[in-house]
């Protein structure tokens, strides 16, 4: 969704004795525009008094996800844009000038990691003839995070304790390409080394920022038959 805002440029008339020339005074916010990312807000600048004379925008320090066309500002900051800009904004007419910083402020919100089917196949059907754990995890904001699997002897209860744990890190792994709404990964574990037996397990998830899972550990579908 786009927001629509204004952001009022004053261009003043100011008479002196057998002269005339104009004055531009930028009135922006004392306070930091405040934006949730991911997000896109539109700013439309707005000219008054300018009394016919044409005036244009620029900004020497536009911030990456920041666009300026004529008099509209477009702000579109993802969840890597979170922090404070001070953007520079100037307006022009053939007789003045005048700058303003626009403060804005980005933050994001914040969602832990959450599984997709996680399961056990002894069957190969995936194209790995050992047993393993099968099943993406994903993160929203595309936050880094820690992997935990615990696996037990289907004769002994869970405790929500790993038995494995990986750091999923997005900068060294590519996120799985057949999900576009978040970052997810397929991680493998060995388990080769497992004795001979039927097993039973639960994973577990927390991005770098301590959001984890909502459901907590969450049970992996079907047993590990370990030959």
């Amino acid at each position: 969704m786009r927001l629509i805002l204004l952001v009022l440029i004053a261009l003043a008339a100011c008479t002196e004795p057998n002269t005339a020339t104009d004055t531009l005074a930028l009135q922006l916010a004392d306070t930091p525009l405040q934006l949730t990312a991911p997000t896109s807000v539109l700013l439309q600048i707005v000219v008054v008094g300018a009394d016919g004379n044409a005036v244009s925008v620029s900004s020497p320090d536009l911030p990456p996800f920041a666009s300026l066309q004529g008099t509209l500002l477009t702000l579109a900051p993802g969840y890597e844009d979170v922090g404070s800009y001070a953007i520079e904004l100037d307006a022009t007419t053939s007789q003045a000038t005048a700058t303003g910083v626009l403060s804005v402020q980005v933050t994001r919100s914040n969602t832990g990691p959450y599984f997709l089917m996680p399961m056990f196949v002894n069957n190969g059907v995936d194209g790995n003839p050992v047993p393993h754990l099968l099943g993406a995890v994903c993160d929203k904001e595309g936050d880094n995070f820690t992997y935990e699997v615990e696996i037990v002897s289907v004769d002994q209860a869970l405790a929500n304790v790993a038995t494995y744990t990986k750091l999923i890190d997005f900068s060294v792994t590519p996120p799985v390409p057949y999900v576009t709404d978040a970052s997810c990964a397929e991680p493998t574990f060995d388990l080769g080394s497992l004795p001979t037996g039927q097993y039973h397990g639960a994973v577990h998830a927390y991005d770098v920022l301590g959001a984890e899972d909502p459901y907590g550990w969450v049970p992996i579908s079907g047993v590990l038959m370990q030959p």
